[in-house]
């Protein structure tokens, strides 16, 4: 005699089929599962500078100074909910960037070597503010090696 359970989510229907032996026979069925299990892209807003969207009176936004302050980062401040930005904002939200600061770091390259990759992240991710600050302390030494020396 076979078990069978139904469960049914916003974007998919599961049904468990169980057999009371060995070789039991489990089939999940999912309706829209390529377009739930595939994120839909979201275009953010392009940056040339690093930039630190932010709230008032944040206290990881405060942070995420801090640790940029730290690696001789100076970002570009943006306020996150100034009328004028409610666009980027939706587009923030969009993409699962719920929570502040939302930091967006373009790439750092030399010549065709990229020495990070264009990023934007939720929070005060202090591991990628280390990593984006590293590539551009690699990029000032390889730019000082590529200048020759004045005789």
């Amino acid at each position: 005699m076979s078990e069978t359970t139904i469960i049914e989510t916003d974007s998919a229907t599961i049904t468990v089929t169980v057999e009371p032996h060995e070789d039991a026979d489990v089939s999940i069925e999912t309706e829209q599962a390529a377009e739930a299990a595939a994120p839909k892209p979201v275009a953010l807003p392009a940056v040339e500078e690093m930039t630190l969207w932010q709230k008032p009176s944040c206290s990881q936004c405060i942070g995420a100074k801090l640790g940029l302050k730290a690696k001789g980062v100076t970002p570009v401040f943006k306020e996150l909910l100034a009328d004028e930005n409610a666009d980027n904002l939706q587009l923030f939200k969009n993409a699962g960037l719920a929570s502040a600061p939302i930091l967006q770091f373009p790439a750092v390259t030399f010549g065709d070597e990229v020495l990070f990759t264009a990023t934007t992240v939720a929070g005060n991710r202090a591991d990628v503010i280390e990593q984006y600050g590293a590539a551009l302390k690699a990029l000032a030494a390889r730019e000082a090696e590529a200048v020759p020396l004045a005789a």
